[in-house]
Formats: structure tokens, sequence, C-alpha cells
């Protein structure tokens, strides 16, 4: 299960072109798609592995770092998110979960679903305090 601050958009038909048109200070994973698609809720976000194949190609242990368990805590969390997340980028965090699988729902998938959503919740609440 993945919950993200930074989309890696494959397609981007900007809503509000005038808006993004060189006005983007970072990448497209950055400031643009909340410039080009200002409204969250028209953001179709592949919350399934099963919707999109995604290969990346480099070597095994690249920012292996970054999948470790327990890496932050809601405090860090809060921190990073304050610091290199906009409230764009936050409300998908709380609002999407991915799931990466290659086989099916089951009462452990539920469980850790139900898990990062409660965490999502904590977080709104403390990023908001």
């Amino acid at each position: 299960l993945l919950k993200g601050f930074h989309l890696h958009p494959a397609l981007v038909w900007p809503m509000a072109p005038s808006e993004a048109t060189g006005e983007a200070t970072g990448t497209i994973d950055d400031t643009y798609l909340a410039q080009a698609c200002p409204d969250p809720d028209r953001i179709h976000v592949v919350e399934d592995s099963d919707e999109i194949l995604q290969v990346a190609v480099d070597v095994a242990d690249h920012r292996s770092d970054l999948l470790k368990p327990n890496r932050f805590t809601l405090t860090r969390m809060v921190e990073f998110a304050k610091q290199h997340a906009e409230p764009f980028q936050r409300r998908i965090f709380t609002d999407k979960l991915i799931r990466i699988h290659a086989d099916g729902d089951g009462p452990a998938w539920q469980a850790a679903a139900g898990q990062a959503n409660r965490f999502a919740e904590r977080f709104r609440f403390a990023i908001d305090a």
C-alpha cells in the first residue's frame, strides 16, 4: 500500500492552461499539476496496480532507504509535508490509497488499508493544528 504526496502524472490535460503556461516553478510532479488541474476531484489517480503497468529500470537498491518500514513518525511526516508538500498534494496523500499487488484482496490487505487510512486522518488533523 502506498500513500504519497507527489503524483507522477502519465498524462496531463490542463483544465487551466493559461494559468499553467510558464508559471510552474517545479517539476510535473510538484507545482505544475495543481496549477494545470486545480480541481483534485477531476484528476484520475490510479489506485490499483491492475490499472497500469509501470516499469522502473534502475539498480535494485536505488533509494531503498525509502522503502524501509516505519521510516516516518506522524511528527516527522507532518514536518516533511509542511516543507515539501503543497495543500493540494496533502489532499492527495490523505484521500488516495494506492495498492501495488500481485494477488487479490484479503483480510491482511483490508487491515493494512484501514491502518493507512487511520494514519491519514491523524495526519490531516496534525497538519491543520
